[in-house]
């Protein structure tokens, strides 16, 4: 029964041990340059710029900054972009959607 036991690992070791000469050869015979021998010629390499295909910026004409503060001003400061309409209309009511009942029924 021991021997059974044994059995198996001591062959998966022989046969590991009986492959390895097959690979070695494999690996002596690697066609490929020593990448460590400064004598191996290498292509050449070829610079290319990030940048080759920038384009500049096309900008709008420049606006006179007084013009510009004065409508930021008369639309109620920077904070007052952000506003969806005049400042004297309330808020528009808030939409009734029926609460989560068009999730499809996830997590039920």
């Amino acid at each position: 029964m021991l021997s059974r036991i044994l059995a198996a690992p001591v062959l998966l070791v022989a046969l590991s041990l009986a492959v390895i000469p097959l690979a070695v050869p494999a690996n002596a015979a690697d066609p490929r340059p020593n990448p460590s021998d400064p004598s191996v010629a290498v292509p050449a390499t070829e610079y290319k710029s990030a940048f080759t295909a920038y384009r500049k910026a096309a900008f709008d004409e420049k606006a006179d900054w007084k013009q510009v503060n004065n409508a930021v001003q008369a639309i109620g400061g920077h904070a007052g972009a952000m506003k969806d309409g005049p400042r004297d209309q309330p808020a528009a009511p808030a939409m009734n959607h029926g609460g989560h009942s068009g999730h499809g029924g996830h997590g039920q």
